[in-house]
Parts: structure tokens; C-alpha cells; sequence
């Protein structure tokens, strides 16, 4: 099969490559050491909707498919860094930040975290989410990508069934450079706390149409089911 390497640093152009389901991270890495002129393999980071992927994994395991696309990034290229130098200061300071903090977040690689969020309150307060956070190659100027990796039990009106956090702050509209790790933390760990159950998302509405306990048969003029239509449309859109 034949799945697209996208990189995600500098003017590098998109590859193809033809691989198997059952040949492995690492081998991959090698066949794109060689389309981008990486001597060193291990510099490179491959990643598949952010998470990154692990060497002796191998492409069925994240359930690759023809025309796929793979992300990747390295630690340097040719010697130098592949990241903006600016990123790797902030990064430096995030590290700082999160060690000063005692935060449950976890550094991968040059722009992947994992977090570990649980609410000190409500129905999401009984378990601990592992949370993806992805640095954007313009952070902090633009908010990073954050995605729960794990399903959300009982499901949350401000999170897609993907793992996707529907919240403002982490939007591009309210996202301030000021803000750091920290604020991405204490963000999730205020959507468990205090769903906005006025601004649900689509896949929560649809689960909870019927539920008038949860949700008033009518919001702002529309039925459910038109709403969850109305607010699908406007994402495409984005």
C-alpha cells in the first residue's frame, strides 16, 4: 500500500511511499532517512494524528490504511535543528514549567507531551485520562493540539468521540502566547470539571437527543438533530 509522508518542519514536500501493513516503525524510518537525506534514523519522529509511533510497532498496529498520511519531524536534519530555534528556548522553558509545577505531563519528543488529567470533582473525577498535546511549529503564538487518548466515560458534552477538546481557550480566536503548559492543564482538568452543556458537541447531542434530563428539546430555535447539522457544517468549514 502506498501512504504519504507529510514533514512538518522547513519546505520539505510530501513523499509516497510504498510500504506493508506488517513492516515496522523503525523499518519505515529508514526508507525515510533516505527520501530526506537523514543519515541517522533515530533522529526522526514519525507520527500518526499526533501521537507519536513506536519503532517495534508496526503499521497495522495503528490501523494504517492506502493514502494514509504519516507526520514527521526530526530532532535535527543534517546536523541542524529542524524546529524554528525560538521553539526549542520555549520548549525549554515549557520543561522548566512543568518540573517547577509538578505536573503530570510527560516530554516524548521535541513538540509531543502526554498528560495525565483527572478532575477533583464531578462524574469524570473517578478516573485518570491520558491527554496528547502537540506543539504547532508557530507555538506559543498558536494554540498546540490536544487530544484524549482514551474514551471519555460517561461521554463529555465538550469532547468528540475522537478525543478532540471542544473549549475556548485552546481556540486560535482566544489563545494568548502568555499561556503555557500549565494553562493547557488547567484547561482540561476544567472541561472535566465544568462541562458546558449550552455548547455540546455534535456526537453528544446526537447520544443525548433523547435525554430531556441532560439537554432542553430545543436550543436556540432548532431541534437536535438540526443543530448537530448546523454546528457539523460550520466545522467543515474551518
Amino acid at each position: 500500500m502506498k501512504i504519504k509522508i507529510k514533514p512538518m518542519f522547513g519546505n520539505g514536500a510530501p513523499a509516497i511511499v510504498e510500504v506493508g501493513p506488517n513492516e515496522t516503525i523503525g523499518s519505515l524510518k529508514e526508507q525515510v532517512g533516505e527520501i530526506y537525506n537523514i543519515t541517522n534514523p533515530k533522529e526522526i519522529v514519525l507520527a500518526k494524528d499526533g501521537i507519536s509511533m513506536a519503532n517495534n510497532k508496526t503499521l497495522s498496529d495503528y490501523g494504517l490504511r492506502e493514502g494514509d498520511t504519516i507526520e514527521m519531524t526530526t530532532l535535527s536534519v543534517n546536523g541542524r535543528p529542524s524546529l524554528p530555534s525560538y521553539l526549542y528556548k520555549r520548549i525549554e522553558k515549557e520543561r522548566e514549567i512543568v518540573r517547577r509545577n509538578n505536573l503530570p505531563i510527560q516530554y516524548i519528543d521535541g513538540i509531543h507531551w502526554i498528560a495525565l488529567v483527572r478532575a477533583r470533582k464531578g462524574k469524570w473525577s473517578y478516573r485518570t485520562y491520558k491527554v496528547s498535546i502537540r506543539l504547532p511549529s508557530d507555538y506559543p503564538y498558536s494554540p498546540p493540539f490536544v487530544r484524549f487518548l482514551e474514551k471519555v466515560s460517561p461521554p463529555h458534552p465538550n469532547i468528540y468521540s475522537n478525543g478532540h477538546v471542544c473549549t475556548s481557550t485552546l481556540s486560535s480566536r482566544n489563545w494568548n502566547p502568555d499561556f503555557n503548559l500549565c494553562t493547557v492543564y488547567d484547561t482540561l482538568r476544567q472541561v472535566l470539571e465544568n462541562p458546558n452543556y449550552r455548547s455540546p458537541v455534535p456526537s453528544y447531542l446526537r447520544e443525548n437527543r433523547r435525554k430531556e434530563s441532560l439537554m432542553p428539546n430545543n436550543l436556540w430555535g432548532w431541534n437536535l438533530e438540526e443543530f448537530a447539522r448546523e454546528l457539523e457544517r460550520n466545522l467543515r468549514r474551518r
